[in-house]
């Protein structure tokens, strides 16, 4: 994904998300507390409206000075018009390969300071939207004539590479964040790894690393993902940075960084041509965070009539997970899945997986990873579909007329418990995962104001046994999810 800092026209903002629509989903992010906007609930008191959308006919219709958009109020449907004057991020595809960010910056608003625009990135990583993931480190480039000045005290820097990550590895967490340049070609990753012209990829000293090799021409370790085993080599002069996750201590090179991170550095005259010659500079702290706590809120549309147009819509926003009775009639799973699977998190749209979901008026067709993270084809009558959600757990939808006997059951025990005047039970266990690691475990909690939240894990792939396990030690990664769901329907 490229992130552009521009300004737009009113215009321009309303015809760049109709463009990105046309081609799939768009997301939005409006300052809540701007004086245009029109609809909102009253007891909103966020800083920032994220609006995700679908497509052109996805609950919003696009004017002129304003996005309407329909939500729930308290499960009340509402209307709400965002002013574009308010609108300071929007990303969506430009064509059906490429996706793509603007930021506006002159719309960027207050909440952010002291340092407005790292900050809003800060926010874009946390809700996934932006160039790093929500726990990245930050690469805070900032330097000054003093510090590149000939007399200077070089006692922090660290020119050689490999002595960098040797010191990064020595740390705390035993693992080095490398900022790396892959435009040029020759960086060995596995496929799915590189997906623009830079990455930050993190290798360590223990599982799930292999090894490392300080090679004379390049850096080297191996990763095992489920039964994968995974190999990476980076040219010493595509590392730009390194640096100890923990505390944050690091090195760059201002020659060999990304171009788009190089640019910025080069833009600032005074100081290029000294940087040009320096290598081993030590990161500086990062920027304070905004001066008040953010709050960010989402507006959430109806739920689509037909599970169908419901499915659809989540996978045009991301990774999807659906929640099916494998016992109800049609439902086709492969042979390699366990036969005490009676219900199963289908996750769709992975990273690094084509689902190659298929929709119809009966049913959908997937692929997705079996309890040793293997590919599995997969079929589901959508009679057997009882939620669907984005992976974060968010945009919930559920079917209660289609809630398997041991929800239905589990949503009235914890129900009926709350109305008695004894102490009540907080969770209910639903199923518990055979001592092999095969088939899913569910459990429902409830808490004090009476909403529920059902916890589910299931296996995704076969790991390594740690070193000294018994003979016959299973060991398997796990997809770990919740998800909210209404009070039982009394009649």
């Amino acid at each position: 994904m490229v992130m552009t800092q521009e300004n737009f026209s009113l215009a321009a903002l309303a015809a760049k998300v109709a463009e990105y629509l046309e081609h799939g989903a768009a997301t939005l992010l409006f300052d809540a507390q701007h004086p245009d906007n029109r609809g909102l609930p009253v007891r909103m008191d966020s800083h920032v409206v994220r609006v995700d959308l679908a497509d052109a006919q996805d609950y919003c219709q696009i004017g002129p000075t304003h996005l309407t958009v329909e939500y729930l109020d308290q499960l009340v449907p509402a209307t709400a018009e965002l002013a574009w004057v308010g609108m300071f991020y929007l990303r969506g595809r430009k064509d059906a390969d490429k996706l793509e960010a603007q930021l506006v910056r002159s719309q960027v608003p207050q909440c952010f300071e002291p340092n407005r625009l790292t900050n809003v990135e800060r926010a874009l990583n946390q809700m996934g939207l932006g160039r790093s993931s929500p726990s990245a480190v930050e690469w805070n480039l900032g330097v000054s004539a003093s510090t590149l000045a000939d007399d200077a005290d070089r006692g922090q820097w660290c020119p050689d590479k490999r002595i960098a990550v040797h010191r990064a590895l020595a740390g705390q967490a035993q693992r080095a964040v490398l900022l790396i340049d892959t435009s040029h070609g020759d960086v060995t990753a596995p496929p799915g790894f590189i997906s623009g012209p830079h990455a930050e990829w993190q290798t360590g000293r223990e599982l799930p690393w292999d090894g490392i090799e300080y090679g004379p021409h390049a850096l080297a370790w191996h990763e095992h993902q489920g039964s994968q085993r995974l190999q990476f080599e980076i040219p010493w002069l595509r590392i730009g940075g390194i640096q100890d996750p923990v505390n944050g201590r690091g090195w760059f090179w201002p020659t060999d960084l990304p171009d788009v991170m190089r640019e910025s550095l080069r833009s600032n005259e005074d100081i290029w041509p000294a940087l040009e010659r320096a290598s081993g500079i030590p990161l500086a702290p990062p920027p304070p965070p905004p001066a008040q706590s953010l709050r960010i809120a989402g507006l959430s549309p109806p739920r689509p009539q037909t599970k169908q147009r419901a499915l659809y819509r989540l996978l045009r926003l991301g990774t999807t997970v659906a929640l099916v009775d494998a016992r109800v009639a049609g439902v086709r799973l492969p042979d390699q899945l366990p036969g005490r699977v009676w219900m199963l998190m289908v996750p769709l749209n992975l990273p690094n997986l084509d689902s190659r979901t298929q929709l119809d008026e009966d049913g959908f067709m997937a692929v997705m990873p079996d309890h040793d993270g293997k590919v599995a084809p997969v079929c589901f009558p959508w009679r057997s579909v009882f939620l669907l959600a984005a992976a974060g757990g968010m945009s919930v939808c559920v079917w209660e007329e289609d809630y398997p006997d041991e929800i239905v059951q589990a949503l009235h025990v914890l129900s009926a418990a709350q109305s008695r005047a004894d102490v009540a039970p907080e969770s209910y266990t639903i199923f518990d995962r055979d001592p092999q690691g095969d088939g899913l475990g569910m459990s429902l909690e409830c808490d004090s104001d009476g909403k529920f939240a059902l916890h589910i894990s299931q296996p995704v792939s076969r790991m390594p046994a740690p070193v000294g396990s018994p003979p016959g030690t299973q060991v398997r990664a796990l997809l770990e999810l919740s998800f909210s769901l209404p009070p039982p329907v009394t009649h």
